[in-house]
């Protein structure tokens, strides 16, 4: 459980670990929603994106066109560093 694992690298307790997340959670879910880019220091970022019908016209533009909303992530240079430096073996 992620907890468990950070709680290895933390002073902080199981419970207080397990608050600081919901919040987080919270933070990001009400960033995406207003349509904001969420940046986390070396983690990487989290941004909203959609996919709509096209109108011939500004008045067309409606939330009835939006067909699809998504969440993308583009990890920090961390990230890619871990992943290029993994030990790559068959399973």
């Amino acid at each position: 459980m992620l907890v468990d694992e950070i709680e290895k690298f933390s002073a902080l307790s199981e419970p207080d670990i397990r608050g600081v997340i919901i919040a987080l959670e919270n933070v990001v879910q009400k960033k995406l929603a207003e349509g904001k880019i969420v940046r986390f220091e070396q983690l990487g970022t989290l941004y909203p994106s959609l996919s709509s019908d096209p109108s011939d016209t500004e008045d067309g533009v409606t939330s009835a066109n939006i067909k699809n909303v998504r969440v993308n992530y583009r990890p920090g240079k961390r990230i890619i560093d871990a992943m290029r430096n993994v030990t790559k073996k068959r399973v």
